[in-house]
């Protein structure tokens, strides 16, 4: 897996590699509105979901590539 991660990349210039796309990673809150995001840049979808989902803790997280839903990954049920 191949992913850089910053504060914001899409406001970074030179943060990331050429071919990598920029995601943002929200933590969606139990009112169904985003709460926090992380922003980072990965080679492929694959990766950054494979990324993002070590952000599941107790809320569900969606994965966006600028304006493109890219998955919704579901917090575990305790």
């Amino acid at each position: 897996m191949k992913c850089h991660h910053g504060h914001d990349v899409s406001k970074t210039s030179g943060s990331r590699k050429a071919g990598m796309a920029d995601y943002r990673a929200y933590t969606i809150g139990s009112d169904g509105h985003f709460i926090d995001y992380q922003g980072f840049a990965c080679d492929n979808d694959a990766d950054a979901t494979e990324w993002a989902r070590q952000l599941i803790d107790g809320h569900d997280i969606e994965l966006w590539s600028g304006g493109r839903f890219v998955i919704r990954l579901e917090r575990k049920p305790k």
